[in-house]
């Protein structure tokens, strides 16, 4: 199946110079760089070029004879791959725009087939309990990440819900075959839905979020382009830190990390911010043996490789539709604390189980 980028001439793969003629335009090195990648990926790459559509008028013969030779020429000059070079593209003008669904801006293309980005396939995890009015636009927000990511699979968990979201998302299956719904008879807890999700995981790295909207996954990420390139360039993993929450849950979110830092010998950052970047493998690794319950990130924090990963903040923001079923008064509060409390005590005991360079490197 024929896969195209076609990418427009000036102004993109040419920087927008006025005081150079068409011919001494300054390239684009990163866009250049990135159509290397592109094409190295198996993409067609065809220029399609208004230029000097205005001046001739939109004559296309002129513009055949007159401007088709220079811009191969320039092309062919400085180097950047193409396969095809088509003019007389309709020229929008000064304030107008081109609109069109498979559209990238050019930031946005320079990420998604830059040398660290372009090679790596992403699955995109995300485990839904009875999240049934949330199921759609949480779904319509991922579609997003296309445009940073080389996205392989949306693995969507029905995390045993009791409403119609198992539903909603077989019909989202229907219509979009990158989306694998993995069905869960039984509610066991927020870790057993993400480890059931983690378990289906195919591509390189996989990005986690919630269903609720709370963390804008593609904002994240496009926010953070240039320190997201540097961490997969180092081989890091993202764990997010969360930014504008409500004061009293940064009080005790703060308190409950001082508990369980003295119960695991270890400082720890935010372990519950979504969305995460990780390698595959090493979240497979490290979420094995995880508890079913909402202490997963907690022990899939803790077990990762320390020097894999990479604090970068986030913006929270409030849920879409419904509530919190696990942190709603004191008394849930008090049954998260003991669960954690829990989840850090079996940590601690399965550190020494490991090599003792690895347990005092996670003490550092």
């Amino acid at each position: 199946m024929r896969k195209a980028i076609v990418i427009d001439l000036d102004g993109t793969i040419t920087v927008d110079d006025p005081s150079s003629g068409y011919e001494a335009k300054p390239v684009n090195e990163p866009v250049r760089d990135a159509l290397g990648a592109a094409r190295a990926s198996g993409y067609e790459i065809v220029v399609h070029t208004a230029r000097n559509m205005r001046t001739y008028a939109g004559d296309l013969e002129k513009i055949f004879a007159h401007t088709r030779p220079v811009a191969a020429a320039w092309l062919d000059g400085n180097a950047v791959p193409y396969d095809g070079l088509i003019v007389g593209k309709p020229w929008c003008g000064p304030g107008g725009y081109y609109v069109d669904d498979k559209n990238l801006h050019v930031e946005e293309f320079r990420f998604r087939f830059s040398e660290e980005v372009a090679a790596r396939t992403v699955d995109v995890v995300v485990s839904f309990y009875n999240e049934g009015p949330n199921v759609e636009a949480a779904h319509e927000a991922n579609l997003r990440l296309h445009r940073l990511f080389g996205i392989q699979h949306f693995v969507y968990v029905d995390n045993g819900s009791t409403d119609d979201t198992g539903a909603r998302l077989d019909r989202i299956a229907d219509h979009d075959r990158a989306v694998k719904v993995v069905h869960v008879p039984r509610n066991l807890g927020y870790g057993n839905g993400y480890k059931a999700g983690l378990a289906h995981a195919t591509a390189d790295w996989v990005v986690t979020n919630h269903a609720d909207s709370q963390f804008d996954a593609y904002g994240f990420f496009s926010g953070h382009a240039e320190r997201l390139l540097e961490a997969i360039r180092e081989g890091r993993s993202v764990f997010p830190r969360r930014l504008n929450r409500p004061w009293l849950d940064v009080a005790n979110t703060t308190l409950l990390r001082g508990v369980l830092a003295l119960v695991l010998g270890r400082r720890l950052g935010d372990f519950n911010g979504q969305p995460k970047l990780l390698e595959t493998s090493l979240a497979k690794a490290a979420a094995a043996g995880a508890p079913d319950d909402f202490t997963f990130d907690l022990w899939l924090y803790a077990r990762f490789p320390q020097d894999r990963a990479l604090a970068i903040e986030v913006m929270q923001r409030s849920r879409l539709h419904g509530r919190s079923t696990w942190n709603v008064n004191w008394r849930a509060k008090a049954r998260l604390f003991l669960a954690y409390l829990k989840t850090a005590l079996s940590l601690r005991l399965s550190f020494p189980q490991e090599a003792p360079d690895a347990h005092a490197r996670r003490l550092q």
